[in-house]
């Protein structure tokens, strides 16, 4: 005998599974979607990078790097080097005023 519950999720599923089955394919991508779609992709890992774990980082700068060629590789190291957050809070810390001792 079927319980109640596993007959609704066995209902869930199936109109579920139908709703994706009747749903139109999704249209492609115009090349300008697509590169606005990248770009902002970018702008985000760009904005979480330091929160990512090392391992991650290193996998995307290769795969960028494997994408767009050797030649960007000191470019992006040196940018997402500025988007790290260990490395401005140190360059801040560093361009701090020391407090005049003379008092002026």
């Amino acid at each position: 005998m079927t319980s109640p519950t596993m007959t609704s999720d066995r209902a869930s599923e199936k109109t579920l599974s139908g709703a994706l089955h009747a749903s139109p394919p999704p249209a492609e991508l115009t090349p300008e979607t697509a590169d606005k779609i990248a770009r902002a992709l970018g702008q985000g890992l760009a904005q979480c990078w330091s929160r990512l774990a090392k391992e991650i980082q290193h996998d995307v700068f290769e795969a960028t790097v494997t994408l767009e060629g050797e030649a960007i590789r000191q470019q992006l190291a040196t940018y997402l080097h500025g988007k790290h957050t260990r490395t401005t809070d140190a360059m801040h810390a560093r361009t701090m005023p020391e407090p005049d001792s003379l008092g002026g």
